[in-house]
C-alpha cells in the first residue's frame, strides 16, 4: 500500500476518532444542564482531562502504528519504532474549559457556542497527540528525512498553502501549525524533500504586535518564493 493510501487511512481514522470525542463531550454536556456556570465549568474541569486522557492515548496510537508502516511500505533499514507522544498536563485542559466556559457568563448565556469552543479545542488536543506522535519520531529516526504536512479535502488557504509546498521538517524546534477543527495530519517521509527548518506559524488568539506581522510576512515571502 503506498504511502498516500496510509495517510488518507490514517486521516479518517483521526475524522473517526473525533467523531468519537465529539459524541461523548456532547453526552457530558447534556448532564450539565440546570448547572450554573460555574458549576458546569467545575464539572468540565473534571471530565475534560478524561476525556483528553482518554482519546488523546488512541490517537497516539494510531500515529504510532502509521508512522510504522509508512516506514515499512518505504523498506526503511534499521530498526525503529514510533512511540505515541504524551498527552497534554492539566494546564492545557483547565484553560480550555475556563476559555471555552466564558460565553456561559454572558447576560444571556451561549451554551452552543460554548460548547462548540470546547468541542473545537479538546478535537485540537487529540489530534496533536496524533502529530507530536509522527513529528517526534521523525526528528528521532535517524533514517527519517523528516516529516511533512498532508492536508484534508476542503482544508483551509493556509492549511493547504503549508501542505502543498512539499516540505519536509527535520528539526525538533519546529512545531505543527493548527487551528480548532483541523484535520490536517503529519507523515514520516523517507525520501526527502525541500527541507525547511523553519517555525511554522501558528494564528494566535492575541493581537499581534507589528513585529509579529512582519515575521509573517516575511515567512509568507520566503514560503512563496520557493
Amino acid at each position: 500500500m503506498s504511502a498516500e493510501r496510509l495517510a488518507a487511512q490514517h486521516k479518517q481514522a483521526l475524522v473517526d476518532l473525533s467523531t468519537l470525542t465529539r459524541a461523548e463531550l456532547q453526552g457530558v454536556w447534556s448532564l450539565l444542564g440546570g448547572l450554573t456556570a460555574d458549576q458546569a465549568r467545575d464539572a468540565l474541569l473534571d471530565m475534560l482531562p478524561m476525556l483528553g486522557e482518554k482519546y488523546g492515548q488512541m490517537a497516539g496510537s494510531l500515529a504510532a502504528d502509521f508512522y510504522d508502516e509508512v516506514r515499512a511500505q518505504a523498506a526503511v533499514r534499521g530498526r525503529f519504532a514510533a512511540t505515541p507522544a504524551p498527552t497534554p498536563g492539566t494546564a492545557r485542559y483547565e484553560a480550555l474549559v475556563r476559555w471555552g466556559v466564558d460565553p456561559l457568563y454572558q447576560g444571556q448565556p451561549e451554551s452552543l457556542v460554548a460548547l462548540a469552543r470546547l468541542s473545537g479545542g479538546l478535537q485540537k488536543v487529540v489530534a496533536g497527540v496524533a502529530r507530536d506522535t509522527v513529528t517526534e519520531s521523525a526528528v528521532r529516526d535517524p533514517r527519517a528525512a523528516g516529516w511533512k504536512r498532508v492536508a484534508r479535502a476542503g482544508s483551509c488557504k493556509f492549511c493547504r498553502m503549508l501542505a502543498d509546498r512539499g516540505a519536509v521538517y527535520r528539526e525538533a524546534t519546529v512545531r505543527f501549525a493548527s487551528h480548532d477543527n483541523c484535520g490536517c495530519v503529519a507523515a514520516p517521509d523517507f525520501t526527502g524533500g525541500p527541507q525547511l527548518g523553519v517555525m511554522q506559524y501558528v494564528a494566535s488568539k492575541r493581537n499581534p504586535s507589528e513585529a509579529d506581522r512582519h515575521r509573517l510576512r516575511d515567512y509568507l515571502s520566503q514560503m512563496s518564493d520557493t
